[in-house]
């Protein structure tokens, strides 16, 4: 099994740890080049902290300044830039696909 690596703060990582799922890093080193449907994404295990996760990272990638605290914890605003992330139709597609996949599990995190 090949396993991908992935730098990601220190916060991130606690996050996706403290589930007993692996982490995958495909839908992390990939959401820009490959979408991924909500069933994929439910089907694979992911957690909702996993999910948040993914789809913040989206955002963060894109410059997004977080307004939430754990956003703010989490990826710091150091390097934000806009309120309005300018995501490609790949991005957006995903992001629109993490929360589908978040509605179904029930996923609470940040809200």
């Amino acid at each position: 099994m090949k396993h991908a690596f992935i730098t990601l703060p220190a916060m991130a990582i606690a996050l996706c740890v403290a589930t007993p799922q692996v982490v995958h890093a495909d839908i992390f080193s990939q959401s820009a080049s490959r979408v991924f449907s909500a069933n994929y994404l439910i089907n694979r295990g992911y957690s909702c902290r996993q999910l948040w996760m993914a789809r913040n990272t989206i955002y963060d990638n894109n410059g997004y300044c977080f307004k939430s605290r754990m956003g703010r914890q989490v990826f710091d605003n150091s390097d934000c830039w806009t309120s309005r992330a300018q995501l490609s139709r790949t991005e957006n597609r995903n992001v629109a696909n993490i929360k589908k996949a978040e509605r179904f599990l029930g996923c609470r995190i940040n809200k």
